[in-house]
């Protein structure tokens, strides 16, 4: 099963796409500065039921 799993990984590693310092830069530009991936309480909000709401919460904690 170990050898199975290590030539799937190999065979993934292998096969995923490369990357580049422009990319990384890019990428990491993103996350920091355009703060993608990231959300406002309001969004997270619309995910959780109301007693978790971290804005106006519609009911006691």
């Amino acid at each position: 099963m170990r050898d199975e799993l290590q030539s799937r990984l190999t065979n993934i590693y292998a096969t995923a796409p490369r990357t580049n310092s422009k990319a990384y830069g890019i990428a990491s530009d993103g996350l920091k500065a355009q703060e993608e991936m990231t959300f406002s309480d309001e969004e997270i909000d619309k995910f959780l039921p109301a007693a978790l709401h971290r804005r106006h919460p519609q009911a006691p904690r």
